[in-house]
């Protein structure tokens, strides 16, 4: 058995054993992950593309702590776990993939050192909870749920570059992913309005949370989501073809929708300048199919600019957030210049 081969072997047996110990503390009814990840792990040894449609709707969607209690680890763990462990055989990454070259290789490092410090540092922290206080944020070892994300994309990059290497498609296949995604978190999002203030009843200051169980009143996670992933929509614009129009249409107003019912004035702020940015880039190019699909993709966007834009001036919650933004910045600012002052030199 060759160093490679031995050391796959070492690193798939770590994460099926870290599936194993989920599956075994997890207080919610096991099998039915069980099957779920099993049946996944067939089908990505058929089709090794298929992670990249699956994973990023997975981190969104799969998310059961309001059931289970568990904060630091959820559902779509095992599932980038098993995901590592089926790829590591069937398109394992060569040494050239674990990491680039030049200027990116470098970003890499420090973005790598940076998380692996502050990590280091939360963990490090003296401070406990206080007396009569069982807030989880609080715990040292929140540090690790907030570094899992990036963690993880340093995880599975290796795979993309393999995928990218070897097919080309890797950046297309997870635009899709993140078009699942965006349906996905959207169409919990018009659940959730219709069970409670009801889905067309826009005066009721109720913001959604979706899939996020982080999210208690408002909360950025969402928000910074569903800002993010729209771009992603030019995935079905070329070629335009009515089966990607039609799933990029439904993607687009459900999002929107659910982008709206967050109420979040920087989430507003950024899906305009994320549309915006995508509509120059989208611009109309001389030659064959890519004047129409530009096309296409600028009245896409600007319609989803000029739709935030145009709830956020004629909502009444919007509007009497949006006059609130000053002396709520000012109130952010003072418990920001508050909390520095408390500091002493140690």
């Amino acid at each position: 058995m060759s160093n490679g081969t031995a050391l796959r072997a070492v690193l798939t047996l770590a994460c099926l054993g870290g599936v194993g110990w989920f599956l075994a503390t997890d207080p919610l009814p096991a099998w039915p992950l069980a099957l779920g990840l099993a049946a996944y792990a067939a089908a990505l040894w058929r089709w090794p593309g298929l992670w990249l449609w699956l994973v990023p709707a997975v981190l969104v969607g799969l998310d059961f702590t309001i059931w289970s209690g568990r904060m630091m680890v959820t559902e779509s763990d095992p599932v980038l776990l098993v995901t590592v462990a089926v790829l590591l055989w069937r398109a394992p990454p060569t040494r050239a993939d674990l990491w680039p070259s030049g200027w990116a290789g470098w970003v890499w490092a420090a973005v790598a050192l940076v998380l692996a410090g502050e990590t280091l540092r939360g963990l490090a922290s003296p401070y406990r909870l206080p007396e009569g206080s069982s807030d989880p944020y609080l715990l040292a070892e929140n540090a690790l749920r907030l570094v899992k994300g990036p963690a993880s994309a340093f995880l599975l990059m290796p795979f993309w570059r393999a995928r990218e290497r070897v097919h080309g498609d890797a950046l297309a296949r997870f635009a899709a992913g993140m078009v699942v995604a965006l349906a996905v978190v959207a169409a919990a999002g018009v659940v959730e309005r219709a069970v409670f203030p009801g889905v067309f009843d826009f005066h009721s200051f109720y913001r959604i949370a979706a899939t996020f169980s982080s999210v208690q009143f408002g909360g950025d996670d969402i928000g910074t989501f569903l800002a993010m992933a729209p771009p992603f929509l030019v995935v079905c614009l070329a070629p335009p073809r009515p089966v990607r129009l039609a799933a990029g249409a439904v993607g687009g107003v459900v999002g929107a929708y659910a982008l709206l019912v967050t109420y979040s004035r920087t989430a507003y702020g950024a899906a305009v300048l994320a549309a915006l940015t995508t509509l120059v880039l989208s611009w109309p190019r001389r030659g064959g199919r890519r004047v129409g699909a530009g096309l296409l993709a600028c009245v896409v966007f600007a319609g989803l600019a000029g739709t935030v834009l145009g709830f956020a001036v004629d909502s009444r919650v919007m509007t009497t957030r949006l006059s609130t933004v000053l002396p709520d910045f000012q109130a952010r600012w003072d418990n920001w210049t508050g909390g520095l002052a408390m500091m002493d030199r140690s």
